[in-house]
């Protein structure tokens, strides 16, 4: 989890970092197995999406209260995610690889250099499609929690207003 986190933190890319786990799991070891199988790989993928919300972060240090605030409300909502992810996450397992054995797709951790790379898509799809089912129910709250956690200077914080385009339509 830390892994994917601080590679993403530094690579501000959760696409790339995801691409380098897949690349990891697609090539084989020593012994013949992919380097990193889904039980691996699936931790750094969570560390991923919380990474992922240091752009939104280094972007609004410069925004207004309510750039701030978005991206409060994102990191939030990737954290949050990623908790209840590891609660369930030999669950999340079994449910992978059942989705995957159904539609034929091979099972991740019987051949994992094969069928690795599709179980984290799967995964990652799953996991992103679950948290806003889940978290589209505690939308206020975090709206709340962000009010509460980044405070307004007033004025200027509060307002918008775009500093470098103001040419042409956006006049």
């Amino acid at each position: 989890l830390l892994l994917g986190t601080v590679m993403t933190v530094i690579v501000q890319s959760s696409s790339a970092t995801i691409a380098v786990l897949q690349s990891f799991a697609a090539q084989a070891g020593v012994d013949g197995n992919s380097i990193i199988g889904l039980q691996g790989a699936l931790p750094i993928l969570l560390g991923d999406n919380i990474g992922t919300t240091i752009t939104a972060e280094l972007a609004s240090t410069v925004g207004n209260v309510h750039a701030k605030r978005s991206a409060r409300i994102h990191s939030l909502f990737n954290v949050i995610g990623v908790v209840w992810a590891i609660l369930i996450f030999p669950f999340f397992l079994q449910a992978i690889e059942a989705f995957m054995v159904s539609i034929g797709a091979g099972n991740p951790f019987d051949n994992p250099k094969e069928y690795a790379n599709t179980g984290i898509a799967i995964f990652h799809t799953a996991f992103n499609l679950l948290n806003v089912l889940i978290m589209i129910w505690f939308v206020p709250w975090l709206v709340r929690v962000a009010e509460r956690t980044v405070k307004s200077k007033g004025g200027v914080d509060e307002e918008f207003h775009l500093d470098y385009i103001g040419a042409g339509y956006m006049s």
